[in-house]
């Protein structure tokens, strides 16, 4: 996965507009969750709807989730 200077670069291109797959969130592969706020905790507030059985969802997320993620994302888009 990331570390160093490229987990740096990676955080640096991810916005509040950027959207993730979150595999265990939703039924879809369709990128539908954004990050909404960085918590006081140093944890990312992630929402959005894809497709989730109970609608739209959100959850805090640690920065290495997110990164994960983001990988599986970009995997999933050149797949």
């Amino acid at each position: 996965m990331y570390e160093g200077a490229e987990q740096r670069m990676v955080l640096g291109q991810i916005t509040k507009d950027t959207e993730f797959v979150i595999r265990h969130w939703q039924c879809s592969d369709k990128p539908g969750y954004k990050v909404c706020s960085l918590l006081p905790d140093g944890k990312l507030h992630v929402f959005g709807d894809a497709g989730a059985w109970s609608g739209p969802y959100g959850a805090r997320v640690e920065i290495r989730d997110l990164l994960r993620y983001y990988a599986a994302t970009i995997a999933k888009r050149a797949a």
